[in-house]
């Protein structure tokens, strides 16, 4: 009898702390997990919100700025949490997302960006990348709006040899000063659907 009390209890134990567990979902913005508890706070003038349903995290006239090594701006893990392989990043407004001695955004599994208004990602200090494809991950820039990726001293866009992307935003700027795509697996410029032309606007900066 002792033996079945002591059992049920251990279950109960384990079953209460198992449902006030967190869910983590592979997402870091400005140093902070996502997390089931923790889906929207705000970021100075910004907010940073993340649906679970869909699976998209939104920015909204968001600013963030880090500085030192693996300190970036907003960091994407490959997560079975999430309910769908490819996480959606929305940015609304004029967003800013800067990292000093890392990299500024770093996808280990695919991501789209979706873009309204301007976006800028900056890496200074450091042989950084702008934005990042790890593991074999594709990124998908979308949407009516600019995206500008700089890289003081390193490359605006970096794919480990293996990393993807497939850009169909309207108008995508690109500045690295040890070149623009770097060590990427394959390149695709689509025409964009989201804006009044019909193709899609790649501006490089020669590498100095």
């Amino acid at each position: 009898m002792k033996q079945r009390l002591s059992l049920l209890l251990f279950i109960a134990i384990v079953a209460a702390m198992t449902a006030g567990a967190d869910t983590f979902y592979g997402i870091y913005v400005n140093g902070t997990k996502v997390t089931s508890s923790n889906t929207s706070w705000t970021i100075g003038s910004g907010t940073v919100s993340y649906n679970h349903s869909s699976n998209t995290l939104t920015l909204n006239n968001a600013t963030i700025s880090r500085s030192g090594t693996d300190k970036n701006a907003i960091d994407v893990e490959a997560s079975s949490n999430r309910t769908s392989s490819a996480l959606t990043i929305v940015f609304t407004g004029t967003n800013s997302l800067n990292a000093a001695n890392a990299d500024a955004v770093v996808c280990r599994a695919d991501v789209i960006l979706n873009v309204s208004g301007t976006t800028t990602f900056t890496t200074t200090a450091g042989d950084q990348y702008a934005l990042r494809a790890k593991n074999g991950a594709c990124i998908y820039p979308r949407g009516s709006g600019t995206l500008n990726l700089n890289a003081t001293d390193g490359c605006a866009i970096y794919g480990d040899g293996n990393g993807s992307l497939s850009a169909t935003i309207a108008t995508l700027n690109l500045s690295g000063k040890r070149g623009n795509l770097c060590r990427m697996s394959s390149v695709y410029l689509l025409p964009s659907s989201n804006s009044t032309s019909t193709t899609t606007t790649v501006t490089f900066k020669p590498t100095k």
